[in-house]
């Protein structure tokens, strides 16, 4: 029978950062679909007038 190596410390530090790798994607997943709302820009002002709202775009 051939005789088992010892696994390299190369190897194990790669596993190491592809678990990390893995966890970190969940994580940010996680993150990212409890903060999914639509962007809304808000302007300063009283925008209910069509001049109101132009000073502020050009």
């Amino acid at each position: 029978m051939a005789k088992k190596e010892p696994v390299h410390p190369l190897y194990i530090a790669f596993i190491a950062v592809m678990a990390l790798l893995l966890v970190t994607g969940v994580i940010l997943m996680i993150y990212g679909s409890l903060h999914n709302g639509i962007p809304a820009p808000t302007l300063p002002g009283n925008l209910l007038t069509a001049p109101a709202a132009r000073l502020y775009h050009g």
